[in-house]
């Protein structure tokens, strides 16, 4: 079971999603990631194991940012490695998401993105969905709520996730498609 944690405030969102992560651990995964907004630009940190595996990797470098998602991952789609771990980023690093679910119909959206010259580096369904609502995004709806109404429409399964959009910094959206989301 994955678990998700974001914040969006005037605090630094490292320790607060470190904090919320290890709250979740009682859940079960097998590799954590964040993401940290600062300076309008995302940087995205993963690692495979146990939270501490991300905390040590992250000694000593900069974990600035307001803004965050964090995520822990149990493996559904692509076995448990660093590029699996979420948070993944459409292929322009646009929008950058965690989620908590599964996509049953994955494939199909695969191929009409493959169509669309989409490139894809994990084994995720994540990812899929991402370039997915980027795709969306950019060929039918360039507001970002409007695009995720219509994505619910199209995907299969169970999905709650978080997204983060670079032409909107300052905000985060939270959506829930029959999955596990408590706000």
């Amino acid at each position: 079971m994955c678990g998700i944690a974001a914040y969006l405030g005037q605090k630094q969102a490292y320790p607060i999603l470190i904090n919320l992560l290890k709250r979740l651990e009682y859940r079960g995964y097998d590799s954590a990631g964040l993401a940290l907004l600062h300076n309008n630009k995302i940087k995205i940190y993963k690692e495979t194991g146990a939270i501490e595996q991300i905390e040590a990797s992250l000694q000593g470098k900069d974990t600035s940012g307001l803004i965050g998602l964090g995520h822990t991952r149990w493996a559904t789609h692509g076995p448990a490695t660093q590029i699996n771990a979420h948070p993944h980023h459409s292929q322009d690093q646009h929008l950058t998401l965690v989620h908590n679910g599964t996509v049953t119909n994955y494939y199909k959206l695969k191929v009409l993105l493959k169509d669309n010259h989409y490139s894809f580096y994990s084994d995720t369904d994540s990812e899929v969905l991402v370039n997915y609502i980027d795709f969306i995004q950019k060929t039918e709806e360039p507001n970002l709520l409007k695009t995720l109404t219509k994505v619910a429409l199209n995907i299969e399964g169970r999905s709650a996730f978080v997204i983060h959009d670079q032409n909107f910094p300052e905000q985060l959206i939270a959506f829930n498609a029959g999955g596990e989301l408590y706000i």
